[in-house]
């Protein structure tokens, strides 16, 4: 009862992110057809900080190794370095500055695929649950009981995800005002002085 509780947490937030749109797979090109990846939706056990059981957590994931890399350029993702964070740690620590941290749920979830034309097969299992949530996916449902969807936003396991994830904060931060640290591209900085936020 948790694991499809967790699963169906899952799905409703692809459904309220947009994540991804029904398609026909009949309606597709021969090579769009090729191109059509698996998914997979794993459970993991979350725990408090105390080290007891909170809940469940389900992740629909693409098939990410079933996608040709050669039609992208570059998929690398900038992550920060260890030095980065010790040295904000230490500078946070001698400037007595208010240390926060924050999960943003769902992460990859916000950026966008642009141009990217990503294909996946939801399971008979997983496309049942999605039909139960949101009935205009049952005319997509093929004769395995199946869904073809096209990813309107970057899914876990996708090649090209961390790098469009990090495109999108980047930007985001950006618009608010802070500026990239030209030594470490994972390091923003907003203000001067006492006034400051890294």
């Amino acid at each position: 009862e948790k694991a499809l509780a967790a699963v169906v947490d899952e799905l409703q937030q692809m459904l309220d992110k947009r994540v991804f749109h029904g398609v026909h797979a009949t309606n597709l090109t021969a090579e769009n057809r090729k191109k059509i990846i698996r998914s997979s939706i794993f459970l993991k056990e979350k725990f408090t900080s105390e080290g007891k059981f909170d809940k469940l957590k389900g992740r629909l994931v693409a098939g990410g190794h079933m996608q040709d890399k050669s039609m992208y350029e570059d998929n690398s993702s900038p992550t920060v370095a260890t030095q980065s964070t010790f040295m904000i740690a230490a500078i946070a620590a001698k400037e007595r500055r208010t240390v926060v941290t924050a999960d943003i749920g769902g992460a990859y979830l916000n950026a966008s695929m642009g141009d990217h034309e990503v294909y996946m097969k939801l399971d008979a299992q997983i496309s049942t649950i999605l039909v139960e949530l949101d009935e205009a996916y049952l005319k997509f449902v093929d004769e395995r009981g199946e869904i073809v969807v096209q990813l309107d936003k970057a899914l876990y396991g996708c090649v090209q995800s961390a790098k469009l994830w990090y495109l999108h904060l980047r930007s985001s931060l950006e618009s608010f005002g802070f500026i990239v640290n030209p030594n470490d591209h994972c390091v923003f900085n907003c203000g001067s002085g006492d006034d400051q936020c890294t």
